[in-house]
């Protein structure tokens, strides 16, 4: 039984000097604490239970450290613990030791037998069936019922009767019923705290400092094992029974225990050599990436590839010290459910996820991000459609991913935010008390001031920008539009690299977005390579091919360009019947109204441009409604003897930039640019035209036809100089230099 402690002394008159002496003199220390009530205290929300700043700090440090093993050990599935924690590089013992949660290597479960499977199933139908429905928790190898949030005789009422209920289910399935702080659960009787203990232990060695910290009944079983062996610390209930030695009131005072462990060990262990360890990265984007699937030997792929930005930030996070990347899973779950961050993937890197509710999707992502911000700030003022309700919505969206971030965070770790749904995150985190650095990177343009105060309380997203340590855009024009917005609004100061306004100094400058050049190059998509490539040959037949890649969005200017190949035809006749203009559309928001109708229009525009200049033979248009790999459209690109990219307004466009990287030297095509896309700043050489005026890029898509060979590799050679220096891998490097300076 554990001695008596007054609960308000000091924490090391809790755990005596012996205990200290203990810890600092073993060779081996394993540290075990179990989850809710002792790491973290108890809520009703049961996603909602998550370690305060300081406590996740002080269990990272002491992880971090390598001094000590430390396990956490719950009832709740290792995953759903994973998810809370983050990406710690933590053992997890979940489902009272049914599963275990390694943070390079996943899950492993154990097995049930039929016998205990069909009785959990029939402990759940008959829960429901007495109305306990809502409280109910379905686990790996249990069944709970959690009272958390009920009163006292309410819940006194519903314990009671799950018991009385499962019992006998227990008896005749070889289950066992337990309670536990906040319900009664029934479970297998092969998995449970104490052999999860057990099983750590023989993995230690003999002479092992072993530390177990929990609350409840459950962790009883742990205390009995340790007995003799090692030494348990009860938390809370002061008056209880216990077979632990030591107690503690809370999960605050486990935190003041978890930082004493880490300075006694400081007080005896020192680092041979001073080593600097680099920042963790943190990665928040709206949506996360999508890394390229293996192909099947006997199958073709198809679909999304990963693109050059994921693997350079990719590359960043692997070259840092650790970190993880966090967004929207691109899902939707109850109100209840969402916002809560699980992990998604672990290779090549770390990935969590939250869902959003379905409201949060209509009016947040849907709503103003795709009605508001993105037309705003391509500059599309009629396409503007603005709800003071969607912005509300947007700006709890911003602040629920700060939350779910802010637990993760210690003030050394770098955060990296990209785009414009998400420009409050940082502003939100520096309210919750982060004090590290954080940059923001916008992929789209950054509007003039005029347009941007179209934005109903517009000055508040400038303000929200100012509170990054750096921000980044791809161009210098869109560089000197926030600029003057600064000076205009927060009457900044500007010294050519550092912007000061209220108080803050932050670094803003140009950062152009580049690809991985490798990917693209006739080197890497043909020699070589096992992979048979697709091809367009028998598309282009004895013609000359043109090609656009693109997403089906307005700002992109494809009607404009397929009026653009009318003008062409109608022009120079004789090119009727020898050239042919392909055009890939990637599926874009397919649930948003004005991209449905877009399609539709495009449909009918390729209809009647076909029906009216084809042939029975020819066709001028060939429309691809779906999406490539990579490597297919980098086959693509160097089939096609014209690049047309030519969008109304785009941040950068890496389409230019891969079509570059993808020519052959010795016989490259010709790119047909945009002046108002943010690549036009850099590759000069390409054939600029304006794509609202059609005659003028039909001049232009002449003017590349009819190029000479000699000034085709001269152009080209010029812009391959820059896609491969100005990479994806330099644009994150640049980026996150700047970040992790010493000052902004």
């Amino acid at each position: 039984m554990a001695d008596a402690v007054l609960m308000d002394e000091p924490l090391v008159a809790r755990l005596p000097e012996s205990f200290w002496k203990r810890m600092r003199d073993a060779p081996a220390r394993l540290l075990m604490i179990d989850y809710d009530g002792t790491l973290v205290p108890f809520r009703v929300e049961r996603m909602e239970a998550r370690p305060s700043p300081e406590s996740y700090a002080s269990l990272q440090k002491l992880v971090e450290s390598g001094h000590t093993r430390v396990v956490i050990v719950s009832g709740r599935p290792a995953e759903e613990v994973a998810m809370l924690l983050g990406g710690l590089p933590v053992t997890i013992v979940g489902a009272h030791g049914f599963e275990r949660f390694e943070h390079l290597e996943g899950t492993r479960k154990s097995t049930l037998t039929s016998d205990e499977t069909d009785g959990l199933a029939a402990a759940d139908a008959a829960a429901r069936a007495t109305g306990l429905e809502a409280r109910i928790e379905i686990k790996p190898a249990s069944v709970a019922m959690h009272t958390r949030g009920m009163g006292h005789d309410e819940a006194h009422e519903a314990e009671e009767l799950a018991w009385n209920v499962w019992t006998p289910i227990a008896e005749r399935h070889g289950l066992e019923c337990r309670t536990f702080a906040g319900g009664v659960e029934i479970r297998s009787r092969h998995y449970h705290k104490g052999i999860a203990v057990e099983t750590l232990l023989e993995e230690m060695p003999a002479d092992v400092f072993a530390v177990y910290v929990g609350d409840d009944d459950t962790d009883e079983d742990a205390f009995r094992v340790l007995a003799g062996r090692g030494t348990g610390i009860k938390v809370g209930d002061p008056d209880g029974q216990t077979e632990a030695q030591w107690r503690l009131p809370d999960p605050e005072a486990v935190r003041e225990m978890l930082d004493h462990w880490q300075a006694e060990m400081h007080r005896t262990v020192a680092p041979a050599v001073s080593v600097r360890t680099p920042a963790r990265l943190i990665v928040v984007s709206n949506r996360l990436p999508s890394f390229e699937a293996k192909r099947k030997p006997d199958k073709t792929r198809r679909g999304k590839a990963a693109g050059g930005l994921a693997t350079a930030v990719a590359a960043a996070l692997k070259h840092t010290g650790g970190g993880m990347w966090i967004g929207w899973t691109g899902k939707t779950s109850p109100r209840r459910d969402a916002r809560q961050l699980r992990p998604v993937a672990e290779d090549p890197l770390p990935i969590l996820g939250i869902d959003l509710s379905d409201r949060e999707v209509d009016a947040y992502y849907n709503g103003f991000c795709n009605h508001a911000l993105w037309p705003l700030l391509h500059s599309f003022q009629s396409h503007v459609s603005l709800s003071t309700f969607e912005l509300e919505v947007y700006r709890d969206v911003n602040q629920a991913f700060a939350q779910s971030i802010r637990p993760l965070l210690s003030d050394g770790d770098l955060v990296w935010i990209h785009d414009y749904h998400l420009i409050h995150v940082g502003a939100e985190l520096r309210r919750l008390g982060f004090q590290g650095r954080i940059g923001f990177f916008l992929h789209v343009p950054f509007p003039s001031l005029d347009f941007l105060a179209i934005l109903p309380e517009y000055h508040t997203f400038v303000e929200a920008l100012a509170q990054y340590d750096v921000i980044g855009f791809h161009t210098r024009t869109y560089l000197d539009n926030y600029l003057y917005a600064c000076l205009r609004i927060l009457d900044a100061e500007w010294d050519g690299s550092r912007l000061r306004a209220g108080g803050r100094t932050q670094r803003a400058g140009v950062y152009p977005a580049g690809i991985d050049p490798k990917r693209f190059a006739p080197s890497d998509a043909e020699e070589g390579s096992p992979v048979r490539r697709r091809s367009l040959k028998g598309m282009k037949g004895e013609g000359r091919l043109m090609i656009g890649v693109d997403r089906l969005d307005y700002t992109k200017g494809i009607p404009e360009r397929l009026i653009a190949m009318e003008h062409l035809l109608k022009i120079w006749p004789e090119l009727r019947g020898r050239v042919t203009m392909l055009q890939i559309c990637a599926p874009s928001r397919q649930r948003v109204p004005e991209y449905i109708e877009q399609k539709r229009a495009m449909d009918a525009l390729v209809g009647r441009l076909n029906a009216e200049l084809g042939e029975h033979d020819w066709e001028p248009i060939r429309y691809l409604y779906r999406s490539y790999a990579q490597s297919d459209l980098a086959s693509f690109y160097r089939e096609a003897e014209v690049g047309l990219v030519t969008p109304l307004r785009d941040g950068m466009n890496l389409v230019a930039k891969e079509f570059v990287a993808a020519q052959r030297p010795e016989e490259p095509g010709v790119l047909v640019l945009s002046r108002f896309a943010g690549a036009s700043e850099e590759l000069t050489e390409a054939v600029m035209v304006n794509p609202y005026l059609p005659e003028d890029c039909a001049r232009g898509i002449a003017e590349a036809l009819s190029m000479p060979r000699g000034e085709r590799i001269e152009r080209h050679r010029a812009m391959l100089a820059k896609v491969t220096s100005q990479t994806a891998q330099k644009w994150a490097a640049d980026f996150l230099r700047d970040l992790s300076a010493s000052d902004p």
